[in-house]
């Protein structure tokens, strides 16, 4: 695809740094930065992919603005497909905004969000999943995610969901010649063979929606919530998990009054904790808001962990706070078991939460640190499930067009059991392969590529 202009944004930090880059891109882009070339080479005659230094100077007052360095990618071998040309220079604020406005007064417009990615993708430098892979790499929240993203952008999900495609396809072919030619002699599938066929295509797009839903936690991270009544060690526990300081620890009852959230990563799971105010009757008017904001807490969290105090004696038929959240995840913590390990008193509470995963706690050291991380782990993942093998769809939008392509092959499915005509299956078949299409990008409307490329940052 030609576009006609020339688009150029700063596609580095803003603000004092060692190097600030300015990328353009389009039928223009060598012209308009040879305007700006101050080395003694005649600019168009630079090899392409090549780094060379020269000064950069203003061609309307020939002023001297920086030395740096030009880099000139001819398309197609270049990100976008077009050609590049790349300036480096030093990373002052004034420097590089005087060089983009040179270049703008010269003929290049401002890229818009995303638009270099965006021409990758209509030049066929990319597909859709890797372009999406992109953003799920820049916004990676830890290891896992970033290899989750790079995995995408290497075309692992691109080929396992085009592999589907292909194998529709070949079904569509033979569902087609025999309904354009029922009396000529050519290849026709059983009813036995049919089902084979889409239920291996079922099978492999069950595959794909596990490993996402596997990874989800993983790559979206988690939200837990620490409950208990006031003064069990709800504070201790968040400064534990974040190695300092940050909530107030006292033995006054109530000295939470508001929720404090904080991000850190247990084992594989990035998480958002949210320590709160201690649930309990209070006539304190803000005590009695953090009271109500801790409540409203609890519906979007994945995980509670709920905290008891071990050295006070607990009584079952006025916890309201278990029954807040007897429908959710959650952790019990006896906590304060070096201040008194009650043993009577863990079996006592044990055998009333039956079926509850309960871990006698401290938050003086991280002896039990380990064993509660682990458990969290189990609760989100499955530590069998290698994360290294295959594709694995992160993308809310490619996961909400998995399902509705496993919905339509599973009624192809339906209705080569009911031993329908070819003429209803092909229509099902259709829509999935289709469905799936939109996945890499082969079907998909101008809006729906607008919402996915204004999600980049300005200069990608």
């Amino acid at each position: 695809m030609k576009f006609t202009d020339t688009i150029c944004s700063i596609i580095t930090g803003i603000g004092p740094s060692a190097v600030s880059i300015i990328r353009l891109s389009g039928e223009d882009s060598i012209e308009i930065a040879g305007k700006l070339w101050g080395g003694k080479r005649e600019f168009k005659s630079i090899e392409s992919h090549r780094a060379v230094l020269g000064n950069i100077v203003d061609n309307y007052s020939g002023q001297l603005i920086d030395e740096g360095l030009f880099i000139i990618m001819k398309g197609p071998k270049s990100y976008t497909g077009e050609d590049v040309v790349e300036i480096q220079s030093h990373g002052s604020f004034i420097g590089i905004n005087y060089i983009l406005e040179l270049l703008i007064k010269n003929g290049a417009r401002h890229a818009e969000a995303g638009e270099f990615t965006k021409r990758a993708f209509l030049n066929g430098k990319l597909d859709l999943t890797k372009a999406e892979g992109i953003i799920d790499l820049i916004e990676a929240k830890n290891k896992q995610g970033l290899q989750f993203a790079a995995k995408t952008i290497g075309g692992t999900n691109f080929s396992e969901v085009n592999n589907i495609i292909s194998n529709i396809v070949e079904i569509l072919a033979y569902l087609e010649a025999s309904i354009d030619f029922p009396e000529d002699d050519v290849p026709t599938l059983s009813t036995e063979e049919k089902f084979e066929k889409i239920n291996r295509i079922k099978e492999d797009l069950q595959l794909l929606l596990l490993r996402s839903e596997k990874s989800k936690y993983i790559n979206e991270g988690i939200r837990i919530l620490i409950l208990g009544e006031p003064n069990v060690g709800k504070s201790s526990f968040l400064n534990l998990l974040l190695n300092e300081e940050r909530a107030i620890v006292s033995d006054i009852p109530g000295t939470t009054r508001d929720t404090i959230e904080e991000y850190l990563t247990i084992g594989k799971i990035p998480a958002k904790i949210i320590d709160t105010a201690g649930i309990r009757k209070s006539e304190d008017l803000i005590e009695k808001i953090g009271i109500e904001k801790a409540k409203d807490s609890i519906e979007k969290a994945d995980l509670i962990i709920y905290m008891i105090d071990l050295s006070q004696e607990y009584f079952f038929d006025n916890d309201e706070i278990f029954d807040l959240i007897r429908n959710k995840n959650k952790i019990i913590l006896l906590n304060k078991i070096d201040i008194l390990n009650k043993d009577e008193e863990i079996d006592r509470i044990k055998k009333h939460f039956t079926g509850e995963i309960i871990l006698p706690f401290s938050t003086k050291g991280k002896r039990y640190l380990d064993i509660l991380e682990k458990e969290i782990e189990n609760i989100f993942i499955d530590s069998s499930y290698d994360f290294n093998e295959g594709a694995f769809i992160t993308n809310v939008r490619q996961k909400g067009l998995l399902e509705k392509a496993f919905i339509f092959i599973n009624q192809a499915l339906n209705s080569v059991i009911n031993e329908m005509e070819d003429d209803f299956i092909t229509i099902d078949l259709y829509d999935a392969k289709s469905t799936l299409e939109e996945i890499i990008g082969n079907n998909v409307n101008e809006d729906i590529m607008h919402e996915i490329f204004s999600k980049f940052c300005i200069g990608k």
